[in-house]
């Protein structure tokens, strides 16, 4: 179970850092997870993915967020396109491996993957293409392998949620589909005219802004 920010357009990284920062330690939105302020916290990995004229970035660690101490050189990144996941560990260790936003590079380009919700299906992988064993990196494989072979999707039937954000070579796709947890699994969206950010949860410091909650079973679709 995780939390996740991806942001396009005039963004300030050292707001959304800080923001997911406030998320991750439990401190911003009650739901059925968060049911006190701080109860229930994202300290098990985190990652953030920039992108930089073509090509995309990424770093990634496993210690918490609120813990690592790269974070401030972090916040005075400039680039147009971010995806950032703070993680809570279910399926699969804590290791670098299972850390996301997940990426792999072909020569045509990148793609970006994070993933929110526990999938318990016991997921055939066709092609390992990234190292890990949770159920996100499966996941990220086996739409790697769709990609590869011009299959438009493949199936998960027992999980939590499926909420995901995928870069590919020109688009980013957020998906939101969930079976528990509405008010935690539920994303939302802010769009004006300098930038759009999907967020796990309305952040801190555009909480005065106009947010909209995406319906369950729904997909958008963004240049990058």
């Amino acid at each position: 179970m995780c939390r996740m920010i991806v942001a396009l357009g005039k963004i300030n990284i050292g707001k959304l850092l800080d923001d997911i920062k406030i998320v991750a330690q439990g401190l911003n939105e009650l739901n059925e997870k968060n049911k006190k302020k701080g109860m229930y916290t994202h300290g098990e990995g985190w990652g953030i993915a920039y992108i930089k004229k073509t090509r995309w970035h990424l770093y990634k660690s496993d210690k918490a967020i609120y813990e690592d101490s790269m974070l401030d050189e972090l916040k005075k990144l400039k680039c147009r396109a971010v995806v950032i996941h703070t993680r809570h560990r279910t399926i699969g260790e804590r290791s670098i491996e299972n850390t996301q936003p997940l990426k792999f590079s072909t020569k045509d380009g990148d793609f970006i993957f994070a993933h929110n919700g526990t999938i318990f299906d016991d997921m055939q992988v066709y092609h390992h293409y990234i190292k890990g064993n949770s159920d996100s990196v499966k996941m990220f494989n086996n739409i790697l392998y769709a990609y590869a072979h011009d299959k438009q999707s493949f199936t998960v039937k027992d999980y939590t949620a499926v909420n995901f954000i995928l870069v590919s070579k020109k688009h980013i796709q957020v998906a939101q589909k969930y079976k528990m947890n509405p008010k935690y699994s539920t994303m939302k969206l802010l769009k004006n005219k300098e930038m759009v950010i999907v967020s796990s949860e309305v952040l801190p410091s555009y909480k005065k802004q106009d947010w909209k909650e995406l319906k369950n079973n729904s997909m958008l679709e963004f240049d990058v």
